[in-house]
């Protein structure tokens, strides 16, 4: 029972994690600071894409809903 709370919390996290990753996407272009904006929007995406999918595939798999 313990684990299926865990898993179900760690997924929440990662979601949570996502969103704060999408909305510093948003506000460095907002911003317009000096960096590689091509390879930090790629890094990006794709860590809110996988973390994304790891949030919902551990929502989706604990018993604890």
């Amino acid at each position: 029972v313990e684990t299926d709370l865990f898993s179900l919390e760690l997924g929440k996290f990662c979601l949570d994690i996502a969103k704060l990753i999408f909305a510093g996407i948003i506000l460095a272009n907002i911003m317009r600071s000096d960096y590689d904006a091509i390879a930090i929007i790629i890094i990006a995406i794709i860590a809110f894409v996988l973390l994304s999918f790891l949030g919902l595939y551990r929502i989706a798999h604990s018993k604890h809903k």
